[in-house]
Formats: structure tokens, C-alpha cells, sequence
């Protein structure tokens, strides 16, 4: 009889099969490591826009900080919506630009992959306890998809309630853009669309 993987080892492997597909792994702890990640892909999907209004493919942090009180404070719909439109910017200089935040071109799009991520109140005001993620997909920076795994042999309803446990006390700030969930105990595997609000 095959032993038994352990919840870290069925991560760990989930992960491999990511970056088989070209997903990048990056080490991102809590929440400030997540807004600083996304200010960086941010910057790199929208270079060439940043480039030609003020010379430099760079958010200055008074910029940056526009830009997040555009992203916060949205309901899971309207966090949906503003995925898919572009949004002018007011810079330091004078100028606007159009950011855009996912795009078409999969040449400019970012895949990566973390783990462990805690989000608590150090990190961000509106968490009421502390939570730590199995595994988060992102794309542009942005956490997209949310993947709740649990060993063989546990029922999977346990992620499906430790999801809605996060819905309600964790997923704040831009863990408020989450599309898709995905819970698994290797043997089976549930999906779903985040669709409504958890109160």
C-alpha cells in the first residue's frame, strides 16, 4: 500500500506541475510581499505605456498609492469589472496614462505561483483572523485563483469550508479579485467561481 502524501507533499507537487507549465515560483510571506509583487508586474505589463508618459517604466509611490485606492474596498463583482477595462492614471508629471491590468497578448501577461501566504491584520486593516493560503496563482500579480489541498483521505468539504472560513475573515485588499477556487485531495477535485459575498 502507497504511503499516504502529506498536505505539504501534495503542494509541493502541485507546484512542480505549475512551473512545468511555465508558471514562475515566487516566495511571497504576507501581504505587503503581495502588493509590493503586484506594483512590480504592474509597472512590467504596462512598461511601454509608463515608458512613453514619463520616461521610466516605474510607479513613484504617491502613483502607486492611486492606483491602489482604485484596486481596494470593491465588491467581488466590481473587482471582476475592473479586471477587464483599462483605467487612466493621473502621474506626478502632469500626464495620464491607461493602465491595464490583464491583457489579451499572453506575451506580456505574468503566470507565477506562491504558497503559504498569511494574511493578517499586521499586513492589512479589514482581515479579521488570521489566514494562511495552501496555494495562490497570479497572473499580472494579481491573486486570480485560490487552491485549497488537503492529503488523500481527507473529506474534501474541509477545504470548501476552510474557503468560506477565508471569504469571510482573510480574502481583503486584492485577495478581493480571486475568480476562481479550486479545492483537491488528490483523489478528487472541486472548482467554483467566486461569485458572491461571504458576510
Amino acid at each position: 500500500m502507497a504511503r499516504v502524501k502529506s498536505e505539504y507533499e501534495v503542494e509541493a507537487l502541485f507546484i512542480d506541475r505549475l512551473q512545468e507549465m511555465d508558471y514562475t515560483y515566487i516566495e511571497l510571506k504576507n501581504y505587503d510581499d503581495v502588493v509590493a509583487n503586484f506594483r512590480n508586474q504592474l509597472c512590467k505589463i504596462n512598461r511601454a505605456a509608463l515608458i512613453a508618459k514619463k520616461g521610466v517604466a516605474e510607479l513613484s509611490d504617491s502613483e502607486f498609492h492611486r492606483v491602489m485606492l482604485r484596486m481596494n474596498n470593491h465588491t467581488v463583482y466590481e473587482s471582476a469589472k475592473i479586471l477587464r477595462t483599462q483605467w487612466v492614471l493621473e502621474l506626478d508629471n502632469g500626464e495620464s496614462v491607461y493602465l491595464v491590468f490583464l491583457t489579451n497578448d499572453d506575451t506580456r501577461n505574468s503566470y507565477q505561483v506562491t504558497h503559504q501566504v498569511t494574511m493578517d491584520k499586521r499586513h492589512e486593516d479589514s482581515v479579521l483572523n488570521r489566514n494562511r493560503y495552501d496555494v495562490t496563482i497570479l497572473i499580472n500579480g494579481l491573486p486570480l485563483v485560490q487552491v485549497e489541498l488537503k492529503r488523500p483521505g481527507v473529506e474534501i468539504n474541509e477545504a470548501i469550508n476552510q474557503i468560506n472560513r477565508y471569504r469571510k475573515d482573510s480574502f481583503k485588499g486584492l485577495f478581493r479579485y480571486i475568480q476562481i477556487f479550486i479545492v483537491s485531495n488528490s483523489a478528487q477535485t472541486k472548482y467554483f467561481a467566486n461569485a458572491n459575498e461571504i458576510k
